[in-house]
């Protein structure tokens, strides 16, 4: 019996153990992967910024995060309206057509993104082991295809 009531609870805690981590609020993150506070006090340290500075600093960055936010918005509503007009002017066929095209493109980019740094820079057409490009007589990190 105790062993049962032991496991039961063991796997009720188990269970409910990812939905608590869900739970918890997200710090948001500046670029570097740091909170913002200490972006702040990192800042402070090292440029010497007083309190007033510190506060103005902050009114920028949000001030700057809801500009962000409007342009977002503004961004995919045009987008919305743009892709309303152009079902207007295609086929069902090509409308579809052209959406599978736009995941295409998307899934492409994305694992282009994901590959080492090196093979996302050197177009297909140029030697992987060489310096230059003899097809395109630039250096292979200048260029794309």
């Amino acid at each position: 019996m105790k062993t049962t009531v032991l496991s039961m609870l063991t796997l009720c805690a188990i269970a409910m153990a990812p939905a608590a981590m869900a739970q918890t609020p997200q710090q948001k993150k500046d670029g570097n992967g740091a909170k913002p506070e200490r972006r702040y006090e990192r800042l402070t340290k090292t440029l010497g910024l007083s309190e007033a500075q510190v506060k103005e600093l902050k009114e920028v960055d949000a001030k700057f995060e809801a500009v962000k936010v409007e342009t977002r918005q503004k961004m995919q509503q045009a987008t919305a309206e743009r892709d309303s007009l152009v079902k207007k002017v295609l086929t069902p066929e090509q409308y579809t057509k052209m959406l599978e095209m736009r995941l295409d493109g998307r899934k492409v980019r994305r694992a282009e993104m994901r590959a080492p740094r090196g093979e996302r820079m050197a177009p297909p057409c140029c030697p992987a082991d060489s310096v230059d490009c003899p097809q395109h007589d630039r250096l292979m990190h200048r260029h794309r295809k």
